[in-house]
């Protein structure tokens, strides 16, 4: 592993050797169908198991008890949790926690609000700004300005709904008018690497690069040849068995270039296999916590702190001169792909982990050793009509 490159960085720990293999289709055919709120309930709740803490689901506050104003009143999916270290005890929907503030909760769901906070404190954002068809101003005045590429996304959006990128000006002005019932940011589009990072107490603990598809030759193999190898190594993961290459895309990238898949790739050569670089199913993310760029790292931990929660996640994006810009920031954070590495292996339960140790003290109970994980049933159970008790997890898992 390598050295830190900044003391707020904390290294990614190595699995403990009896931490699953996500593999196993104990784990692995469990984890195929939840959403995303769900998965990060499963890694959060996984881990507090494993590591001796009590575990309960819950339909929604109501059923807990709790008038907490940063937690839903309701949820459609089994990502309710109490988790419990003797009398003390925390809630969470997904991986957020009751204890996060309702102003650091807010200061990340209004997009343009982060923004304004992120600016004034010299913390690189795209230049952009609020835009509707009843006011365009901040378009008219960045293409004025020399902007030649633009990001267009809801005001109010989430999961990359709605966002159309690398826009004209006229392409960008056309988008808002087919959609008036809503406000968008407008913003300059930034090239470069796309990185996610999550931040808990301070400190980064987890962190993706976003690879677009692509192979590297080896001298041996066809460009088809290597881009179904790809494939084949996403059908090992449960995140990305559902969401294989993009094989139009692939192949009107090499049309484009003249080129063919049936090609034999050089040595050490990187085809690119997308006509586009914006966010697309067929990427790759790659654990990069011992190779992320320092300033990545410290806009990141800076920027939680601006924002003022122990817990966030960030969109960001290194420039071709080594800038880095937040995109968004997350309260909520989707978690598995920081959890389940590409293509295959060990989880990496550090950030669920970190997060249960932000707000909970060490349990006194021993860690377990947990080979099955029925979450299918326990979701039945959960909103299973005429339930009365809190549903224990444990009673879910299978304990060698």
């Amino acid at each position: 592993m390598k050295k830190n490159q900044t003391s707020q960085i904390v290294p990614q720990t190595q699995s403990e050797a009896f931490d699953p293999d996500f593999t196993a289709p104990a784990f692995f055919d469990e984890l195929i169908t939840p959403n995303a709120h769900e998965c990060s309930a499963f890694f959060l709740s996984l881990a507090a198991m494993l590591d001796g803490y009590d575990v309960r689901f819950l339909r929604n506050k109501k059923e807990a008890g709790l008038t907490f104003r940063t937690l839903a009143p309701e949820v459609a999916a089994a990502e309710f949790i109490e988790i419990s270290s003797g009398s003390v005890k925390r809630y969470f929907q997904g991986s957020q926690c009751s204890q996060i503030s309702h102003p650091a909760l807010m200061a990340t769901k209004d997009k343009l609000w982060t923004k304004k906070l992120l600016h004034i404190k010299g913390i690189n954002t795209p230049v952009g700004g609020d835009v509707s068809v009843q006011n365009v101003t901040v378009l008219q005045a960045l293409a004025n300005a020399g902007v030649r590429r633009f990001l267009v996304k809801p005001v109010e959006g989430s999961l990359a709904a709605g966002i159309a990128a690398n826009l004209s000006a006229q392409q960008a002005a056309a988008h808002v008018r087919r959609n008036p019932k809503e406000r968008f940011i407008v913003e300059q589009q930034i090239y470069g690497t796309e990185y996610r990072t999550f931040v808990v107490g301070g400190k980064l603990v987890g962190a993706n690069r976003r690879d677009h598809q692509h192979v590297i030759g080896d001298g041996i193999q066809t460009i088809r040849q290597l881009l179904e190898m790809r494939s084949n190594d996403r059908l090992r993961n449960p995140f990305l068995c559902n969401r294989g290459v993009d094989w139009p895309q692939a192949e009107i990238a090499m049309m484009q270039a003249g080129d063919t898949l049936d090609r034999l790739a050089a040595v050490g050569e990187k085809v690119m296999l997308v006509t586009r670089l914006t966010a697309n199913k067929a990427d790759n993310m790659v654990g990069s916590l011992d190779d992320l760029p320092p300033s990545v790292a410290q806009t990141c931990v800076k920027a939680a702190k601006v924002l003022g929660s122990p817990i966030l996640s960030f969109d960001c994006i290194v420039d071709g001169k080594g800038e880095t810009f937040i995109l968004e920031a997350n309260a909520k954070t989707m978690i598995r792909t920081l959890v389940l590495p590409h293509p295959t292996g060990r989880w990496s339960l550090d950030i669920p982990r970190a997060i249960i140790a932000q707000f909970l003290p060490k349990p006194k109970q021993p860690r377990r050793v947990i080979i099955g994980y029925r979450f299918a049933e326990l979701r039945a159970e959960v909103f299973r009509e005429g339930r009365t008790k809190p549903v224990n997890a444990l009673d879910f898992a299978t304990i060698c």
